[in-house]
């Protein structure tokens, strides 16, 4: 499964210039909920924002409560502004028994009411990461 956004008008090649593609939860739900148990999901140049949840990863969630035998990846994302009243305001992700690559992506200006504001990673086997969590302005 991928899920690829930055498309010009009548789906033309993605430019550098072209803006991610947009989704927003308006604030009553989570933004982008995906499970898949046996394949792999990518997930690049999506802008997700103003989700709330009662689930972690009001922003994006991958295969949460699920056995997970697929690989993982998202990129070249913005993740701002989601919140959840329990963990992971803006991203949870699982890649379980196999590999989870998270990197290039912009995440900013979640919350959450108990851990992990900007999100949580988890993987049983490798965890790629190059993440950088920019605080909200008070």
């Amino acid at each position: 499964m991928s899920l690829a956004g930055g498309y010009a008008a009548g789906c033309s090649a993605p430019m550098p210039q072209t803006p991610p593609t947009t989704l927003d939860g308006q604030n009553n739900t989570g933004v982008l909920t995906l499970r898949n148990t046996y394949g792999d999901i990518t997930v690049r140049n999506l802008t997700l924002q103003n989700g709330d949840s009662a689930e972690p990863g009001a922003g994006l969630q991958v295969n949460y409560l699920i056995s997970v035998n697929g690989n993982v990846s998202i990129h070249d994302n913005i993740i701002r502004n989601s919140h959840s009243s329990v963990d992971a305001g803006g991203l949870y992700a699982s890649g379980a028994g196999q590999t989870l690559f998270v990197f290039t992506n912009l995440i900013v200006g979640n919350s959450a009411d108990a851990h992990s504001v900007g999100g949580a990673l988890a993987g049983t086997s490798q965890v790629h990461t190059v993440l950088r969590q920019h605080a909200p302005r008070t």
